[in-house]
């Protein structure tokens, strides 16, 4: 079961005055990456479905 975890964090993008931009990050187990054949250049689209994030290869 633990290789279905997929982790999303939280991180500072950046600062313009007083304002903090985040970017958040999803984690993908390499299991998964190499199942679908997708690596650091694939290009991914999103979108919601009932609640889902639904990314799929471009």
């Amino acid at each position: 079961m633990l290789d279905k975890i997929v982790k999303l964090t939280k991180s500072v993008n950046r600062r313009v005055g007083k304002d903090v931009y985040y970017k958040h990050i999803i984690t993908i187990p390499n299991k998964f990456l190499k199942e679908l054949g997708w690596n650091e250049k694939t290009k991914l689209n999103m979108k919601t479905e009932r609640k889902k994030l639904v990314i799929e290869k471009e």
